[in-house]
């Protein structure tokens, strides 16, 4: 009843719709390489702007230390913006200047732990990274939008501190990192000056502004801490922000208990109204469209965008291979968070939600969370990355897991982190070894599919045996592994319910299971503590990979399916480019009364993937004549 209850009363909207709000169109064609020759210690950042004209000029001063015996080029980035000098100590220096990376030539070169500063002036029309759009000037870089209206090293593994002066025409309402610490009257324009006094990675440094901005405030009280909350939205939408946002000190207060203390207390937290595609986590500022369809209850959304302040933020990835330790981070947030509001049925029901819409939006070939080629796939980066939490919480118990993130947070604040960093964090309060855990569902793809079958034999009056049967019946191409997990078993007889965990590690594998009690039924993962596909089969049957039902043909652009059984199935059916992109999804409803089916759409001869759930996975050359599977 209760879990009927919050989802009528709440109304938190479907993975779907959460999918389209969030997921960025964002596919790899980088590779990064970090620069371990220097650190970039602070940026001091000089804007001027005119929003007429969508006009930038501006200084970066920025300090850094060599991190080599002689430093001679300091490689930064920039793209499609004009420079005009390059200063070191008001001596012109030389740079190359090409694409998007501006090399500047150090004259004399910088010696070992040694410091200095370079000044970059520059000026144009930014394309892309900052915006003059619907009466405001945001910011949103995520993730390699920064160089476009900042000269700056744009890769999230060098933190810096920041100082960021503004310069608007009178009448502009402004909110940027940190904390604002002057404004300057020049004639009609004001100066605004912001300082962060936190170290933060390039992609988080922004700032919106606006003429209609009002500010709707709260505060977040916590020990001796009194931090002011903002709420920058149009007058329209105050009491929206009002009614949405009304959880935030709460929430503040539950993750601040349940990890660290909010990393930016002496600061401020706050929802900033963009017209971006969803919302982005901005250091102590959480972009949001507040237009948004984020449907009646935004819990969900408020608390990934704030959680991130820990994860991503805090602690931020290193490489953009690791952007699960962000997302996969703040989506297990958002079950938390429901846990504490709702309690815990709420966060088994929510992320029952999560996991199956993995299974239900795999990617076909599937790709791992670790270095995915789309970065911000929601299925994968996000449903998935909550999910190994999910799964790595129950592997080694509530106390270790929720130890370890404090121990994660606690190594790697104000800093940067890979996946490796966090395994071996878990692994030193475990003491565990979990490599095996990380590769099959950090590093490889896929996901579990487990058919299992069962009976018993009586033994005495007071003891029966259990024979449990355990099959693996997922597709093992592209890497995806046989499982090794350890799988909640109950056997449930009239008057009792026995537990018992198995380590299931093999394609096929028999366990026998001894209870005092006669079985009448056996639960298998009831919890819901695997991302899985499962089923229960007679010992008789058949297991899924012997089953051939069904022949494809292609003709004239249309795709046909031949069903050859007699029993009525239902399957989905995807069909995938071979870059990914999914081109068909629909569930279709076999039965042996009309055995061949025909596809609404059209497809030209080419290479596709064809994915029948759960019954087949294929590469396919459409030709004019038949596949047979």
């Amino acid at each position: 009843m209760k879990i009927l209850f919050i989802f009528c009363f709440f109304q938190i909207p479907t993975e779907e719709i959460k999918a389209k709000l969030l997921e960025k169109e964002f596919k790899k064609t980088y590779s990064e390489r970090i620069d371990t020759t220097f650190d970039i210690l602070h940026y001091f950042i000089e804007i001027y702007l005119l929003p007429q004209n969508h006009f930038l000029s501006g200084k970066n001063k920025i300090r850094f230390k060599s991190l080599t015996s002689s430093l001679e080029t300091l490689r930064l980035n920039l793209k499609n913006m004009n420079v005009d000098s390059i200063l070191r100590n008001g001596v012109p220096q030389n740079y190359i200047y090409t694409d998007s990376t501006l090399r500047i030539i150090l004259s004399p070169p910088l010696n070992l732990n040694d410091s200095t500063e370079v000044e970059v002036f520059y000026k144009g029309f930014p394309n892309g990274g900052l915006y003059f759009k619907d009466s405001i000037i945001y910011a949103d870089n995520e993730p390699f939008r920064a160089k476009r209206w900042i000269p700056l090293y744009d890769l999230p593994s060098d933190k810096a501190l920041l100082d960021m002066s503004i310069k608007i025409p009178i009448g502009y309402k402004i909110i940027a990192n940190g904390l604002k610490i002057d404004s300057i009257l020049q004639g009609n324009e004001i100066i605004y000056k912001f300082k962060e006094k936190y170290p933060i990675a390039n992609y988080l440094i922004v700032f919106a502004s606006s003429p209609y901005f009002v500010n709707v405030k709260d505060s977040f009280v916590y020990g001796n801490y009194n931090m002011p909350i903002y709420n920058l939205v149009f007058p329209q939408d105050t009491n929206l922000a009002k009614d949405k946002f009304q959880r935030i000190s709460w929430m503040l207060e539950y993750f601040s208990n349940t990890f660290l203390i909010y990393p930016f207390i002496e600061e401020k937290y706050a929802h900033v109204h963009a017209p971006i595609g969803g919302a982005m986590e901005n250091q102590t500022n959480t972009f949001i469209n507040v237009h948004a369809n984020w449907g009646p209850d935004w819990d969900w959304v408020v608390a990934h965008e704030l959680s991130h302040q820990w994860f991503g933020d805090l602690v931020t990835c290193k490489t953009w291979k690791d952007i699960w330790l962000n997302e996969g981070f703040a989506s297990y947030c958002e079950a938390l968070w429901f846990s504490e509001r709702d309690g815990e049925n709420a966060y088994h029901n929510y992320m029952n939600g999560m996991m199956q819409y993995y299974i239900n939006n795999e990617p076909y070939p599937p790709f791992p969370i670790y270095d995915p080629p789309y970065l911000f796939h929601f299925a994968v980066v996000y449903r998935k990355g909550a999910s190994v939490l999910h799964m790595l919480r129950h592997v080694v118990g509530d106390s270790i897991f929720f130890e370890a993130m404090k121990t994660y947070l606690q190594t790697f604040s104000y800093s940067s982190a890979i996946t490796e960093d966090f395994r071996e964090v878990f692994e030193s309060v475990s003491g565990q070894n979990l490599w095996w855990f990380f590769n099959e569902w950090v590093y490889l793809p896929g996901h579990p599919k487990y058919e299992f079958s069962w009976n018993y034999d009586s033994i005495s009056q007071n003891l029966f045996k259990v024979n449990l049967n355990i099959y693996q019946v997922q597709d093992t191409q592209y890497n995806v592994p046989i499982y090794k997990m350890p799988i909640d078993i109950w056997i449930i007889s009239e008057q009792d319910t026995f537990k018992e965990v198995v380590w299931d590690s093999l394609k096929q594998q028999n366990f026998e299971i001894y209870v005092s009690k006669k079985p009448i039924d056996l639960l298998f993962d009831p919890e819901n503590w695997i991302l899985k596909e499962v089923q229960e089969i007679a010992l008789n049957e058949k297991i899924s990979f012997h089953k051939n039902l069904f022949k494809i043909y292609f003709f004239k652009g249309d795709i046909l399916i031949e069903y050859f059984d007699d029993k009525p199935l239902v399957a989905k059916m995807e069909i995938f480019d071979v870059s990914g992109r999914n081109l068909f999804s629909k569930f279709l409803n076999f039965s042996s009364s009309k055995s061949h089916y025909k596809l609404n759409k059209k497809f030209n001869p080419g290479i596709y993937f064809i994915n029948l759930k759960p019954f087949l996975k294929k590469k396919m050359i459409l030709f004019y004549k038949f596949q047979n599977f």
